[in-house]
């Protein structure tokens, strides 16, 4: 196989289809996403703009509208309906890329209209963002209810799956309550590690509840764990993160970026992709 063939074949095709993840475009799109999470940190540094607590949160509405987003378009995919179209700018890599694009627009704008207070609009402009993308979400589910949604693959008219979708809801703040007792116990408790270990729950339920009902990862290794057992993944995705926030809390101070975007990938890696996999099984796709 030649190198255009294996980059169409890991790369291209993947996209194409939406067949998903394989070993290599997973661990080229994690090192992209590393390698452009420091880029921007630089870029931030040169438009005098520190990461810290008060802009991590501000970026939290950013990160739900990356999940918004691809949900929206693996509908467009499936069905060939709804209001945004099936577009590389909304699968990975390209999602990073707009997202990180309109954040940081969002972001030189808002510090241009309000100076050092510009996180108060910065998280404004992403709720309203957000709030669009949950219209558009809602004429999706119009689409659903009406029986207008017919998949492109199997023929068949769409159907909600509220219980589906609220099980991922039940069982992934029920975990996260749970662990809130070891984070407190290691006196690590905060309002940003409590919503990185929600979003790690909400993800790796949203992946094992609807394997329950049929579903399949897209990531080969999750679906491996899947396959050996649907509680595997969710005590590895749990314990993993449990484990890098502790030595994120012990050897990094919360007073260095490094710190916060540490905190910010761990929460790009799991939040938004719970969000997208869970609004993906309500909506039957």
């Amino acid at each position: 196989m030649g190198i255009r063939e294996f980059l169409h074949e890991n790369f291209v095709r993947p996209l194409e289809t939406g067949s998903g993840y394989n070993p290599y475009n997973t661990v080229t799109y994690g090192i992209l996403l590393i390698a452009g999470a420091y880029a921007v940190l630089r870029l931030l540094r040169r438009l005098g703009v520190r990461l810290d607590e008060r802009l991590f949160m501000a970026l939290v509405p950013f990160v739900l509208l990356g999940g918004i987003l691809r949900a929206l378009e693996e509908f467009a995919r499936v069905t060939g309906s709804g209001l945004v179209p099936h577009t590389f700018l909304l699968l990975t890599p390209g999602i990073y890329l707009l997202v990180t694009s309109i954040t940081l627009v969002s972001l030189v704008l808002a510090r241009a209209l309000r100076g050092d207070e510009y996180p108060t609009l910065l998280i404004r402009s992403g709720a309203g963002l957000c709030a669009i993308a949950g219209a558009v979400f809602l004429y999706d589910v119009y689409l659903v209810v009406s029986g207008e949604a017919v998949s492109r693959f199997s023929g068949e008219v769409l159907k909600l799956q509220p219980e589906v979708f609220g099980w991922i809801l039940i069982t992934s703040s029920a975990a996260s309550l749970v662990l809130l007792f070891p984070l407190r116990k290691a006196g690590m408790y905060s309002g940003s590690n409590a919503l990185i270990v929600w979003g790690a729950a909400f993800d790796a339920a949203s992946v094992s509840v609807a394997s329950l009902v049929g579903y399949t990862a897209e990531q080969p290794l999750t679906q491996l764990m899947l396959l050996a057992h649907p509680l595997l993944y969710p005590l590895f995705k749990l314990g993993l993160y449990l484990l890098l926030l502790y030595f994120v809390e012990k050897d990094v101070p919360a007073s260095e970026e490094s710190h916060w975007l540490t905190k910010l990938i761990l929460l790009v890696l799991s939040l938004p992709m719970g969000l997208h996999n869970s609004l993906q099984v309500l909506l039957g796709v």
